[in-house]
């Protein structure tokens, strides 16, 4: 006591021991130089604490831990004759503990050893750590055991003589490193499995020559896995084997994956292969069986790109997965293969044809289990993938879980159907096609009954080109209309539609047969993509077919008074086919059938202020015919009180025959007309409906009037009486020779007028007769005239013709000129001009 860090201890002695069973506080550099003497650091109160470079005397002499603490934060080398004794306690610090030659005993018979605070110990040539007892050696925190190799000198090893475990908290290591004389870990004692929790990272050899050695938290090995004894290796954590490592061959080892991750980057051979959990990861090697056991995938995985150079069993939940994360692999076996009802085999589908594969060069042997694929990309329809091929195949697995893709379903098949070699999956496009009827629920016999067809897509494939079959009973087809798509066939009705994302509608129209049951359904013929739900493909829908009723509202009302003359009579519809009408006056009117219609009214036109009865019948085929009551009425009185407005012809006028007679009046069914002529009884000259009429009358002073006759019982009316004169007389048209000589006598004539007595000439000088010479009053048709001129003259002509109703001048004037005869000429000519003027 008293010193500080870096205190220089010496001790010199010969024979005897030194113990340290106190806390020396300080740290201090240790010369021991003491021939036959023991430092023993004991009880969990003695501690020495070592600092710089210490020196140990090349003399037979011991360094023990009975339970106390050596803190090594220098350097101590412990040189060949001496002795390293571990009953308990620890070995700490950051410092180095080397051996050479020296003997290292951790022989755990006090207690259990602790490595600890990154401690290392390098076991150099000839110097040998041996593990015995039962209790356990923990490296903890990063603390190192290296077992060295050697050149010219036996390796430095560390030699487990029990099954006494190895155990690590903070990440402890042991390392064996190559040479010619390789650092060692072996087993040499206890029939059970020694535990290693350390890393362990064989770049030299580890060997097996009882027991078996459990390798439980990983390391890197390129150094040998030997097992002379027949013991497995069992390994747990991340174990990554590189080249040049190896298991030893003569005898075969067995290597026991029990969890974590064996990575297989170089090939590798095996007497046996187990896997209960964990992964066997090849990474682009070969596994070979040097036996007649397949590789046991029993649990776990086997994952990679690489090959099993023999057989293959996936039993017990094992699960055969190539590829390395999301990338595509393949596993080749190049033996048989077998699947248990619990193993697996899991692929990956990266892209169109591009997937993890399994081949296996022989018989594929499937006694059940689980095949497994996920899709990591959009697939398209029709991409495929052949993920698993084989020489023959027995069996298959139980149960296929395929993924689905936007369009649909992974589908798997093997190929070619008859021999198959191979399983390959492919992307089928598929839709679920649901169909609904919706209908009316009730219909009259020979109604119109709708319903609507609704045909969706749920997918995932959109659009399908679907065939919609649509059939019935109970009544006959009317109609069927798609939104889109077409329609044939009038029982079933074949509709073909494309069904996108948004459903489809089919509108089908049946006419309703007797009374009973109008069933209609519709079900999915055919889809393209196929559809996979059978159970939403059908739909029906049934409706009540009822007989109509008797029309009701029937107007006019039983008991109406004062009802129009003219108008229709009317019911609500009942839903018939058709309507028998009956209506007459009371008594038998309701037996009187007026028509059928299929409308819900019909008109009527009836007699003022009479009774009537009617009644109306719905009538349907198949269906009772159904009748209103019998229902009375009685029809306004309202007969017209004015009497025909006579129009013309007007009073005093003159007319020729034939005469049109006009008057106005509203609502006669007839009129007739009355004429008398001079004062003669009257007579009817005709009748007519409308307001005109023309009749042929003769000559003379005429009185008329009209009568209008109207419906019973409404009673006639006269008109006024009017008067008019007829006159039909024509005027005489004279003739007459044109020219004529003076002395030369010529005779005016014309043709007779029927009914004239008498006829009166007169002859002048000018067209106006202002310069009138004569007249003459005859009773002939013909009257003689002779001049005597000197000078050419024109004498002027008109007849009158005296008649009952006129009395007027036919010609305006006829013209007749007499020439004086000139000396040149034995005799002057006469010119008479006449013209027809219309007489007044």
């Amino acid at each position: 006591s008293g010193g500080v860090d870096g205190d220089t201890a010496t001790i010199n002695s010969a024979g005897g021991k030194v113990t340290v069973d106190s806390n020396i506080a300080n740290a201090v550099t240790l010369n021991f130089n003491c021939s036959s003497c023991t430092l023993d650091i004991t009880s969990p109160n003695g501690i020495l604490r070592l600092t710089a470079t210490s020196t140990w005397s090349n003399i037979i002499s011991t360094l023990s831990i009975s339970g106390g603490t050596l803190t090594n934060s220098g350097t101590l080398p412990l040189p060949p004759n001496s002795t390293f004794l571990f009953h308990s306690g620890t070995l700490n610090g950051n410092g180095t503990t080397s051996f050479s030659g020296t003997t290292v005993n951790f022989d755990g018979t006090s207690g259990a050893m602790t490595i600890d605070g990154g401690q290392t110990l390098n076991l150099n040539a000839n110097a040998t750590i041996t593990l015995s007892g039962t209790n356990s050696l923990s490296i903890d925190n990063g603390s190192t055991i290296n077992l060295n190799g050697g050149a010219g000198a036996p390796n430095g090893t560390l030699d487990l003589k029990s099954d006494a475990p190895i155990k690590s908290a903070g990440g402890g290591q042991i390392n064996t490193y190559p040479a010619l004389n390789p650092g060692t870990l072996r087993k040499t004692g206890g029939t059970s499995v020694s535990n290693i929790a350390a890393v362990v990272n064989n770049g030299g050899v580890i060997s097996i020559s009882t027991g078996q050695i459990a390798l439980l938290v990983g390391g890197t090995h390129t150094g040998q896995f030997l097992s002379p004894g027949l013991g497995e290796f069992q390994f747990n954590g991340f174990h990554l084997f590189n080249s040049p490592a190896a298991f030893g061959t003569t005898p075969p080892v067995t290597a026991h994956v029990v969890g974590g991750v064996f990575d297989a980057s170089t090939n590798l051979s095996f007497g046996g292969f187990l896997q209960d959990a964990g992964n066997t990861k090849l990474n682009n090697a070969t596994l070979t069986m040097s036996g007649a056991n397949p590789f046991k995938i029993y649990g776990g995985n086997l994952i990679g790109n690489g090959k099993l150079a023999g057989d293959l069993a996936t039993d017990f939940g094992g699960n055969i997965s190539p590829g390395i994360g999301t990338a595509a692999g393949t596993i080749t076996v190049t033996g048989a293969f077998r699947q248990s009802a619990l193993g697996f085999m899991t692929v990956k589908l990266t892209n169109a044809g591009v997937s993890d594969q399994v081949n296996v060069g022989g018989v594929a042997t499937l006694n059940g289990g689980t095949f497994k694929a996920s899709l990591n990309y959009a697939a398209f329809d029709g991409d495929t993938w052949n993920v698993f091929t084989f020489a023959s195949k027995i069996g298959d697995f139980a149960t296929k879980n395929l993924p689905p893709y936007s369009r649909g379903v992974i589908k798997a098949s093997y190929q070619p159907p008859a021999t198959p070699t191979m399983l390959q999956l492919q992307a089928v496009p598929q839709t679920d096609i649901a169909i609904l009827k919706t209908g009316p629920g009730s219909v009259l016999s020979g109604q119109n009954a709708t319903y609507s067809v609704k045909v969706g897509n749920l997918g995932p494939a959109t659009p399908a080109n679907v065939t919609i079959s649509d059939s019935f009973s109970g009544g006959t087809f009317v109609s069927a209309t798609p939104t889109n798509g077409t329609c044939s066939g009038t029982g079933p009705i074949i509709c073909n539609l494309t069904v996108g994302g948004s459903a489809e509608f089919i509108t089908v129209v049946l006419k309703a047969g007797a009374a009973g049951t109008l069933s209609n359904s519709a079900s999915l013929s055919s889809s393209t993509p196929a559809d996979t739900n059978p159970f939403n493909d059908f739909a029906s829908f049934s409706t009540t077919i009822g007989c109509p009723s008797a029309p009701t509202s029937a107007q006019p009302a039983d008991g109406a008074f004062d009802v129009a003359n003219s108008g229709s009579v009317t019911w609500s519809d009942a839903g018939a086919a058709s309507y028998n009408v009956y209506l007459g006056q009371l008594g038998n009117g309701c037996s009187q059938g007026i028509g059928n219609v299929t409308g819900t009214s019909m008109p009527y036109a009836l007699q003022q202020g009479t009774q009537y009865e009617w009644r109306v019948e719905s009538v349907t085929p198949s269906c009772p015919t159904v009748s209103t009551p019998c229902m009375k009425f009685t029809t306004i009185n309202s007969c017209p009180t004015a009497p025909p407005t006579l129009v013309a012809p007007t009073n005093g006028s003159t007319v020729s025959s034939p005469v049109t007679f006009t008057w106005t009046s509203d609502g006669a069914v007839k009129y007739r007309v009355f004429a008398s002529v001079g004062g003669t009884t009257p007579t009817e000259v005709g009748a007519t409906t409308g307001t005109s009429l023309t009749a042929n009358i003769g000559d003379g002073a005429v009185t008329w009037y009209v009568i209008a006759e109207f419906a019973p019982p409404c009673a006639s009316i006269q008109s006024a009486t009017g008067a008019f004169n007829t006159c039909t007389g024509v005027a005489p048209i004279p003739s007459l020779v044109s020219e004529v000589f003076t002395n030369q006598t010529y005779a005016l004539t014309w043709k007779a007028i029927t009914g004239a007595p008498r006829y009166e000439v007169d002859e002048a000088l000018d067209k106006n007769f202002t310069q009138s010479r004569s007249t003459r009053t005859v009773t002939t048709t013909s009257v003689s005239f002779h001049h005597t001129v000197t000078v050419p003259t024109a004498f002027f002509y008109r007849v009158r013709a005296f008649v009952p109703c006129t009395n007027s001048f036919g010609a305006a004037a006829h013209r007749a000129q007499s020439e004086h005869q000139r000396p040149s000429r034995q005799q002057a000519r006469g010119r008479a001009d006449h013209s027809h003027p219309r007489f007044p």
